[in-house]
């Protein structure tokens, strides 16, 4: 059994470099401003998305709660596409606007459940090495924002579409290997 949990951390800590490899975050004001956007319509985009994250942080985790995180993780991962697939078909505000809104629901939906499996994963295999396997996943993520700036600035000189490409085919791999997260832990097993 220990050897299950062990599995779901490692694969928690490639799904969160992944899920955090995403060069679309550093190019994604100036793919809205090349869509004559203006600064202010770019502005409430993205505050549309950072509202609607915090707004449904709470209703997130309480779903998480009801209906188990492994099915708060589908949605969040399959929200995330959407989004994705949406933005770079669609030229509208108001349909951006909207979109936003499905990006902050697949963040909220994402964080707290990715996190939850990773620390209780953590608790009944190993607890004595939660700050070690706390301090890889800080590693893994600064690697990735760092990795995303560089490949997003790369692949933006081609074309924008291809930062998409590049970020749904990330999020398609972070979908399998959430499928192959065999252990979902429950909090109320944990002493």
């Amino acid at each position: 059994m220990h050897m299950e949990y062990k599995r779901n951390i490692y694969l928690f800590l490639v799904f969160d470099f992944l899920t955090n490899l995403s060069p679309l975050s550093f190019i994604y004001a100036l793919f809205l401003k090349q869509q004559n956007m203006s600064l202010t319509q770019i502005g409430f985009i993205i505050s549309v998305y950072q509202i609607s994250k915090l707004i449904f942080e709470v209703p997130s985790g309480v779903f998480s709660d009801k209906y188990g995180r492994k099915t708060c993780a589908y949605i969040g991962q399959v929200s995330l596409i959407a989004f994705l697939i949406s933005t770079l078909i669609t030229r509208s505000y108001n349909s951006l606007l909207l979109i936003s809104i499905i990006r902050g629901i697949s963040f909220a939906f994402l964080s707290g459940t990715a996190d939850c499996i990773f620390s209780e994963s953590i608790l009944k295999c190993c607890p004595d090495k939660m700050d070690y396997y706390m301090g890889i996943d800080k590693i893994l993520f600064y690697c990735s924002i760092g990795l995303s700036s560089i490949i997003g600035g790369f692949l933006a000189r081609y074309s924008y579409a291809t930062v998409f490409y590049f970020d749904i085919a990330i999020q398609i791999i972070c979908f399998i290997l959430r499928h192959h997260q065999q252990v979902w832990v429950d909090i109320n097993q944990i002493v």
